[in-house]
């Protein structure tokens, strides 16, 4: 798991608002810092246009090199450092 790369992450248990469910989000922490098996991650939701008035949403387009299949976005407040588990066919983020 790489800065940059897109994963399909099960995001529970979740606290609050956070997003709930298995999403895809991108790893965001570089890729030489620290020693713990750590990663931060933001998920993935669909675009809505009342999304453009908000600075911290990102706006990505979909493409074969981030495999997204519509229009998405990510809020950079919901960054998220996750415990990264491997379990066969999924990659799982835990809090």
């Amino acid at each position: 798991m790489r800065r940059g790369e897109f994963w399909f992450i099960n995001l529970a248990p979740t606290l609050g608002a956070e997003m709930e469910k298995s999403r895809p989000a991108v790893i965001v922490n570089d890729d030489d810092i620290g020693i713990l098996p750590l990663k931060v991650i933001v998920p993935i939701t669909d675009w809505k246009d009342r999304y453009a008035q908000a600075p911290w949403m990102v706006r990505l387009e979909p493409s074969p090199e981030n495999g997204l299949s519509k229009l998405s976005t990510f809020s950079c407040l919901a960054a998220d450092a996750g415990g990264v588990l491997n379990s066969g066919h999924e990659q799982h983020c835990r809090n």
